[in-house]
């Protein structure tokens, strides 16, 4: 919850890439917390393995569901973070600064 809160402070500044990098750590909160909900001490990891009785696999393996939803998000933020950063490129070559309160003035 600490790099969630974090982030979720630094999306509140005032110029364009520290709330880019906010989000960015906002995304990898909530990816650990994914990752911690889903892991399970000595469990296997939810790739079959057949010298194992199925019934054990199933019972020690860890939660799946939390791993590939953070496969998803990984993929989600990383695009999200490209076209963030595109139009933070957009905004400077435009304004020649990145300061919101400048750019929301010229319109």
């Amino acid at each position: 919850t600490g790099i969630f809160s974090s982030g979720s402070s630094g999306s509140l500044t005032s110029t364009t890439p520290q709330p880019t990098e906010a989000l960015s750590i906002i995304g990898n909160g909530v990816n650990l917390t994914l990752v911690a909900m889903g892991y399970k001490e000595g469990g296997y990891a939810p790739i079959y393995i057949p010298s194992v009785e199925f019934q054990v696999f199933a019972r020690e393996m860890a939660y799946p569901l939390p791993q590939a939803l953070v496969l998803t998000n990984i993929v989600i933020g990383a695009s999200m973070l490209a076209v963030m950063l595109a139009l933070s490129i957009v905004f400077y070559r435009k304004y020649k600064t990145l300061k919101t309160s400048v750019i929301l003035k010229e319109d």
